[in-house]
């Protein structure tokens, strides 16, 4: 074995790792120990073939591969565990357990795309989804034999949330008709990972190009045609953008939503269909210093176009030094003397394309937000969020349950209270992020581990900094962080416009609240906790009925200069209640903002 390989594949006497059989010759006392290994035949590579189990022919795709999910290495091991499974499937102890079951006898197999380290392309399984895997296992687990079921590790399968791809839920829809919640389908509000929910309400077709969550469709060819179609401009959003390397399966797909790349190739999407930056025939018209500013300025449009603030760097490179992506192909610019920058097909024979990175992500932009036509008040109801509208709300959920709220203000970092955690055990705190519903299933939606808190150091806050585990966040017009206040005192916020954002009691939807920030003295005086440190915050318009409940840890938003800037953190809830009630807010101070600055940097150095 190559030694470079011998990290990742390391020695191993166990003969199901080897591929052969090892037999210890037990010698005399006198003898030393010998060993001898008998050779047998590397098993082929895995190849996707066609369904064999007939009671899988519900599932929706028609090739497999076996060993399977389960452990069987063909049809007839499969047969031996059928009664066994049929047993299950007919106990009705889950409506989806029949799919599930199936998706582990019979699972989807993707033909190979990329050849492995020995060097020959290996088809893959596609697993369940986590929760899919969680959910079903949860009413149906003990009715399996034992051998079965301890085949089956959901903590193993991938998760939709962390962005990777595994076989969701199917009827999504119909489950939640299941549940009992038959008025979340065609209800505007995405609530499934394969948006079937909201699919064919509008009649949207799954070649259609849906303008951010909305219930509006364009269709894939008016994408990128200069002209506006969706009124949040999606249609528009994201036909310069950047692919990273090595290239994520992922930059193939025809995205339905902006995902951000601070770095990678250039790539421009029209119809559905990206393809790569070629810069031949610049480099071949113009002089060096002209191609230097074509090249620049395009750079400063993408980053542009994707809200960051500039260009970090631009370079020209060679396509092949980075990793080849099949049927990604390449266009150019249509006339490099032209002010209108056009793209054309064409082959790129010496593939020359332009590799760039941006700097850091512009704060308090709300790319999918449209103004309502109604008042956020209309008639005594609140405006319910609609996706995208406030992209750094987090829930932060104690063992799966939605316990306080938070503000996202990095990548890796969110701000909320430290009474959160007073007095709570040990528990799982995760941050979902994405979401206007607790319970939403959309593919945007985000769910982080909570690995760390750091308490302010001022005096008298409650302000923490909680950070998320691994990798950062995937930012998107659905995650992305909010700016620090930048106010030096609270009598600057008094003319500002202000939001508070909660949940309601009916169908858990997020919703906002106008709220103006008052002197402490007056409508916050009898409220237990108002110090000098907190701002004092009231509803504009009284209602006469519940409309929401804000959790702790939410936070105090106002806009400034076309930002919005968390400028308090909520101490305690604020329950449910008619009427105009006043809100206390943890000031986030210059003070405040240093630390938090001090603090993330500190962590990124590793310090």
């Amino acid at each position: 074995m190559p030694p470079h390989l011998e990290s990742v594949f390391p020695k191993n006497d166990d003969s199901h790792a080897t591929g052969g059989a090892r037999i210890e010759v037990t010698p005399s006392r006198n003898q030393l120990t010998t060993s001898t290994t008998i050779a047998t035949t590397t098993l082929p590579p895995r190849r996707c073939q066609g369904l064999d189990v007939s009671i899988c022919s519900i599932l929706h795709h028609n090739v497999t591969s076996y060993p399977n999910l389960l452990g069987h290495v063909d049809n007839a091991a499969v047969e031996k565990d059928i009664i066994a499974i049929r047993e299950v499937i007919d106990a009705e102890c889950h409506p989806l357990a029949h799919e599930f079951l199936c998706e582990l006898l019979q699972p989807d197999c993707r033909r190979a795309q990329v050849m492995s380290p020995s060097g020959v392309f290996e088809d893959e399984l596609l697993k369940p989804c986590r929760d899919f895997c969680e959910e079903v296992l949860s009413t149906c687990g003990r009715r399996l034999p034992p051998h079965l079921r301890l085949a089956i590790d959901c903590a193993s399968f991938p998760s939709l949330v962390n962005g990777d791809e595994c076989t969701a839920k199917p009827g999504c829809a119909r489950e939640l008709r299941v549940k009992g919640w038959p008025e979340r389908v065609c209800d505007g509000v995405v609530d499934c990972a394969d948006i079937s929910d909201e699919d064919k309400c509008s009649g949207c077709s799954s070649e259609s190009f849906r303008c951010g969550s909305s219930a509006t469709c364009v269709p894939q060819e008016r994408r990128c045609d200069g002209l506006e179609d969706c009124a949040n401009g999606a249609d528009e959003r994201g036909c310069l953008s950047l692919t990273p390397t090595p290239t994520d399966p992922d930059a193939l797909k025809n995205q339905q939503w902006i995902k951000y790349n601070r770095e990678g190739l250039l790539r421009y999407t029209e119809g559905g269909m990206p393809s790569r930056v070629c810069v031949d025939n610049i480099n071949k018209t113009l002089t060096t210093q002209e191609a230097h500013q074509l090249i620049h300025n395009m750079a400063e449009v993408t980053c542009d176009l994707l809200s960051y603030g500039g260009v970090e760097l631009v370079e020209v490179v060679t396509e092949d030094v980075f990793d080849h992506v099949p049927g990604l192909g390449y266009v150019q610019i249509t006339d490099v003397y032209s002010t209108n920058i056009t793209f054309e097909p064409v082959n790129c024979t010496r593939r020359t394309v332009v590799y760039m990175s941006c700097s850091e992500l512009a704060c308090g932009v709300r790319p999918l937000f449209v103004p309502p036509r109604n008042p956020v008040i209309s008639n005594s109801v609140v405006r319910t969020a609609q996706s995208g509208d406030w992209p750094w709300s987090a829930a932060l959920l104690k063992d799966g349950v939605h316990a306080c709220d938070a503000t996202l203000i990095h990548p890796s970092w969110l701000l909320t209270t430290s009474l959160c955690f007073q007095g709570q055990g040990r528990a799982l705190w995760m941050a979902r992020l994405g979401a206007v519903r607790i319970s939403s299933q959309a593919p945007w939606v985000q769910e982080r581990l909570i690995v760390g808190m750091v308490k302010s150091p001022v005096e008298g806050s409650q302000i923490v900094l909680i950070k998320l585990a691994d990798s950062e966040v995937e930012l998107s017009d659905y995650v992305r962080p909010a700016c620090l206040g930048s106010h030096t005192s609270v009598g600057q916020l008094l003319k500002r416009e202000c939001r508070a954002l909660g949940w309601g009691a009916r169908r858990d939807p997020l919703v906002e609240l106008t709220l103006r920030v008052a002197t402490s003295a007056t409508a916050c005086k009898h409220l237990h906790g108002n110090k000098d440190n907190t701002i004092c915050a009231q509803q504009i318009t009284p209602t006469d009925r519940c409309l929401l409940e804000e959790q702790s840890g939410g936070g105090l938003l106002c806009e400034w200069a076309g930002r919005w800037e968390l400028v308090g953190v909520a101490t305690l809830p604020t329950g449910c209640a008619q009427g105009s009630r006043a809100r206390l807010y943890d000031d986030i101070t210059p003070t405040t903002v240093r630390w938090i600055k001090k603090t993330i940097a500190a962590f990124a150095r590793g310090a």
